[in-house]
């Protein structure tokens, strides 16, 4: 009886599963069939996978090319090992730290080509070649290439089939096993991704993520009985026998497959329901002792399910399974279709820092899991848009923030300390964050072309969404929501550029900001605006000789008069230029509003009034979130040292509090 609730249960999910998403809702371009085989005592998966791939180039191709991503973490020569220690001191690379056996590979044992429809098979193995498009050999192995006997034609389907060895590492950035738990990403032959005519098969670098076709997985996972075990998309069947249980996964219109296995998960289950937005089922792996966190992890998903709902599209699959990864396994903070990993540390549990985690997790399945740009070529197209997506969300969800300052930060240890009086809108960590970046790089770039990973972080995630923030705040909340609404809609299931969304900026923005996304993303000019001048002074009067000849009369003293010669200067001292709002404050109570155009190195407004200006602000509401400095945007025509002396006063007691703490610990 038990059986029959199961396979009827099983049933009704792979129904919504076909009612939801089928495989004429992408142009699905590959089928993947995979059987997989976890050995823990070995820590490998063996995997034997059929791939049904469909030219759609207008050109016949007689190379294969795939990734072999756990080869990443196979040797010193591979570009993951070569990008990470060059970041590092000496001595401090993670390649020198790791014991050997540790490491991880790809080994391919067989490779297999079948026309399809035809019995006629042709043995790919012998021609397989470590090297990426266009690149010659370099040692790093995790592209490789096949040679075909004949090339294939346009609009042909052929079949690969491989048998190959998949050792995990310890957990590396996102893969590998940490004590029981074991985390499956980027582990099996991967093709790449054939655009207009040509390969993009990027070598797995430190920074940049993935990138693949949409199609069609089913997925056997093989795995101990002990073991419970989660994956991108629809359990469809599970069978156990013998101390072994087989899982069998299948999702349509997704481009990556990813699972996991472990000892001590605890499996919680959600429906998410609202308004006209599709139902989801939502699957909490957590971890034994983040339990009680199971209302938070769930609370946080179900509002990044509604808000990227309702200003995206709606989010299409049955499920969505939520990992809470083991403490330190650097497996946490990572998105997969369907399926995306956190984890809980001593730094996020007590704040808001861990719905903010989930929520940008979650928002990949949004950006990157159906709107599908090459993260490796234009990481911030994905990273900035979900970047400034999360913000608001948490804004919307959650308001202002607390502000929390961690000091003696080291190897996991910190003191934190809240500012009960600070708030501040979830944005302002992003500005406060891009700042030591600012200028040292521009955003559009290849995710390896980055000087180092804090300026890839910095650029592709916190200034990509300021400048986001930045648009919504010049053209209007309204419009540019529409812009975003209208991006995802119209590149669903489909691999957008950067020129895609430009392209909707220019149909749908009132004023033309061309140049300003050109030189937002595409160079390193800096935005500072700032109010240079605030005077209001009596008039000159008549005073001195007047007139002349016999008509020429002399007046000593200055005309009496009330009123008063109001002067502003406003600066343009960065590069780049967008038009800015200009607040002045009378001493009556009246305020007075102008827009500038910012293209002038500076900007003067003058003219006489009976009322003398009391402050004078520039882009009042924040509107543009890319001014570098938020110190010179206002000025005062008297100084006003209350607010100074309030904050020292503050400011004292805080640092009081941190020697106390200093000193307990000396």
């Amino acid at each position: 009886m038990k059986q029959t609730v199961v396979l009827l249960l099983l049933a009704l999910l792979a129904a919504t599963a076909s009612s939801q998403v089928t495989p004429q809702s992408c142009l699905s371009v590959v089928d993947y069939r995979i059987a997989a085989t976890l050995n823990p005592s070995e820590q490998t998966v063996q995997g034997k996978m059929t791939l049904r791939w469909i030219h759609t180039g207008s050109q016949p191709v007689s190379e294969l090319y795939f990734h072999a991503y756990p080869n990443a973490f196979k040797n010193a020569s591979s570009h993951f090992f070569r990008d990470e220690a060059r970041w590092q001191p000496d001595g401090k690379a993670l390649i020198d730290i790791l014991p050997a056996e540790e490491l991880g590979y790809m080994e391919i044992h067989s490779c297999i080509l079948r026309r399809h429809g035809s019995s006629e098979s042709t043995d790919l193995l012998p021609s397989l070649d470590y090297r990426a498009p266009g690149v010659e050999p370099d040692g790093d192995q995790t592209v490789f290439v096949l040679e075909l006997p004949q090339p294939v034609s346009p609009g042909a389907t052929i079949d690969v089939n491989m048998d190959f060895t998949t050792k995990l590492p310890k957990s590396i950035l996102r893969s590998g096993y940490h004590n029981r738990t074991f985390f499956v990403s980027q582990w099996y032959p991967k093709i790449g991704f054939l655009e207009a005519d040509a390969w993009h098969c990027r070598p797995y670098h430190r920074d940049g993520e993935f990138f693949g076709n949409f199609g069609s997985f089913t997925v056997e996972l093989i795995v101990p009985d002990d073991l419970t075990v989660a994956a991108t998309g629809v359990l469809v069947d599970s069978v156990s026998s013998d101390g072994i249980t087989r899982y069998t996964y299948q999702q349509d219109c997704v481009h990556d497959f990813a699972w996991t296995a472990g000892a001590d998960y605890q499996v919680m289950r959600r429906q998410f329901t609202f308004n006209e937005l599709p139902s989801v089922e939502l699957i909490l792996l957590v971890q034994s002792a983040n339990r009680s966190l199971a209302d938070r992890i769930f609370q946080a998903t179900e509002n990044a399910l509604k808000y990227y709902g309702l200003w995206t599209v709606p989010y299409p699959y049955p499920t969505l399974t939520i990992v809470d990864a083991p403490w330190r396994s650097q497996i946490g903070g990572m998105e997969y279709p369907t399926l995306f990993t956190i984890e809980v540390t001593e730094n996020n549990i007590g704040t808001l820092d861990l719905e903010s985690l989930i929520v940008h997790e979650c928002g990949h399945q949004f950006w990157y899991g159906m709107v599908a740009n090459d993260e490796g070529r234009f990481p911030w197209l994905d990273e900035g848009l979900n970047s400034y997506s999360e913000s608001r969300v948490m804004n919307a969800a959650y308001g202002p923030r607390t502000w929390r300052h961690t000091v003696l930060k080291k190897s996991g240890f910190g003191i934190s300390f809240d500012l009960a009086d600070v708030r501040f809108a979830p944005r302002l960590q992003q500005w406060q964050s891009f700042l030591p970046a600012n200028g040292r790089d521009i955003i559009d770039q290849p995710a390896d072309r980055f000087i180092d990973h804090s300026s890839y972080m910095k650029n592709s995630y916190s200034k990509a969404a300021l400048v986001f923030w930045t648009l919504e705040g010049v053209i209007g909340e309204e419009i540019f929501t529409e812009i975003i609404k209208t991006f995802s809609q119209r590149y669903q299931f489909a691999h957008p550029k950067p020129k895609d969304i430009f392209d909707i900026v220019r149909e749908k923005s009132p004023i033309e900001l061309d140049h300003f996304l050109e030189q937002a993303f595409r160079s390193g000019a800096r935005c500072d605006y700032a109010v240079a001048e605030v005077t209001s002074r009596t008039p000159l009067g008549e005073k001195g000789f007047y007139g002349s000849g016999k008509d020429r009369i002399l007046k000593t003293e200055k005309t009496a008069d009330e009123s008063f010669i109001n002067r502003v200067v406003l600066q343009r001292k960065g590069e780049l230029t967008l038009p800015v709002d200009i607040e002045i404050s009378l001493e009556n109570g009246e305020i007075l509003r102008q827009t500038w155009d910012g293209k002038e190195l500076w900007h003067r407004i003058e003219w006489s009034s009976s009322v003398a200006i009391q402050k004078v602000e520039i882009d009042p509401e924040r509107k543009i979130m890319l001014d570098a400095n938020l110190s010179n945007n206002a000025r005062y025509r008297k100084s006003d040292s209350s607010a100074a002396l309030k904050w020292s006063g503050l400011w004292m007691g805080w640092l009081q509090h941190l020697f106390e703490v200093m000193a307990f610990f000396s």
